[in-house]
Order: C-alpha cells, then structure tokens, then sequence
C-alpha cells in the first residue's frame, strides 16, 4: 500500500490550469482524469464547488468516456475511525511497527474526502463542464482526496450481460473466453482474510492499482 503515499498536489484555487487527479486503466486502455476549478460558493453552513472534468484516453484500442455526474464526499469522524481500523487490520506487519510508525502510516494513508467520476467504455464523451458538485460541509484546502473512478459495463450493443456468449465483445472484468465456453471471473486480496468477489456492475469488487490521492492546498 506504499503507493497511497504518493500524490498529486492539487490547487483548488486555480481557476485556469486543467489538473489530474487519477490515472486509470480499464478495458486495456490507459487514461487520466483532469479537473478544472471554476468556482467555489458558500451557501448557509455548505460549500459548493463548480468544477469542470476532463478525460484523456492515452493508450489502449477502446475509447473510455465520461457517464453520469461526478459527487464529492467529506468523511465523518466515523468514517475515519472505520477507515483507520481497515489499515490497522489489514496492514501486514502493523502491528509490529513502533507507535510513532503506526501514527505515521496512519497519516500517509488518511483520506479526509471522496470523489466519485463515472466512465464507461465504447463512450465517447472527453468532457463535463461546469459540474456544480453536491454541497459540503467542510473547505476542501487541506485536505487528502481519494478519487474513486466506477467503470460501467459497455452497452447492450456491445455486450448482453444476460446472453454474453451472443455478444459482440465479452467483458473481461466478467468473463474469459475458452472455446464456447466462459469462465467467471472472482478476485480477492493477497493475504487478506476475505471471500472472492463475484462480479459485479463494472467487473469486479476490486479495482487496478491506479494513482488516485491527492493533497488539495
């Protein structure tokens, strides 16, 4: 999980410069998601930041784009406290580390909010702007950003989830192709105490490593 150290500082006061924010690769292509600050606007006892996202396919033969709209989230203290008992679980070693260490690794991996960004493959659509994101309660100067990139399944031209093997093209977080057969596909985390996932609305419960944290100053 050393990779969650690394991030991208992101300034929220910029209101000229496209900025990224993750990097993804799903359906064999490489892309990255950018936003852009328009606005920010203070309603009563919530903040409302106007934003504009942009998605570039770098790499891979299937055109990734932009679906739905993007929705932020600032995490309670209960939602803190139960992420920071997932690391002191499921951290190897945690346990053995000093007391300062522990405090340290707690840090590095604290996310203080999420954002969640909607694609879809077979979607042409590079661009959302001028997205007034849902209220919050909290600035978001200062704080650790975790964005969640969904993948959505292709549409039924392309893939028939009920009939896979009379599709086009069969989903590989789904499936895998042997013969006139299919096998099903289920993941799980090394070394964690956890079932294999079936699959799910964009392929598996659990995702590619992608850079996906910011610092937001």
């Amino acid at each position: 999980m050393a990779h969650e150290a690394l991030k991208f500082n992101v300034q929220v006061k910029d209101y000229q410069n496209w900025q990224p924010i993750v990097g993804c690769q799903h359906y064999g292509t490489f892309y990255m998601i950018y936003i852009k600050f328009i606005k920010v606007e203070k309603e009563g006892d919530k903040f409302i930041y106007t934003c504009s996202f942009k998605l570039q396919n770098y790499t891979g033969a299937i055109t990734m784009g932009l679906t739905g709209y993007p929705n932020i989230e600032v995490l309670d203290d209960e939602e803190k406290k139960d992420n920071e008992n997932f690391l002191r679980e499921n951290i190897p070693g945690f346990d053995e580390l000093t007391e300062e260490e522990q405090q340290k690794t707690l840090d590095t991996h604290r996310i203080d909010c999420e954002l969640t960004i909607y694609t879809k493959p077979f979607h042409y659509n590079e661009e959302i702007t001028e997205c007034r994101l849902n209220p919050i309660k909290s600035p978001l100067e200062g704080m650790t950003l975790n964005v969640d990139c969904v993948k959505n399944i292709p549409d039924s031209t392309y893939y028939n989830e009920s009939n896979p093997l009379q599709s086009k093209y069969i989903n590989p977080y789904h499936f895998r192709r042997t013969g006139d057969e299919l096998l099903e596909l289920g993941h799980k985390r090394h070394i964690i105490d956890e079932p294999f996932s079936g699959r799910n609305d964009g392929g598996t419960l659990l995702s590619q490593c992608n850079p996906s944290r910011s610092f937001l100053i």
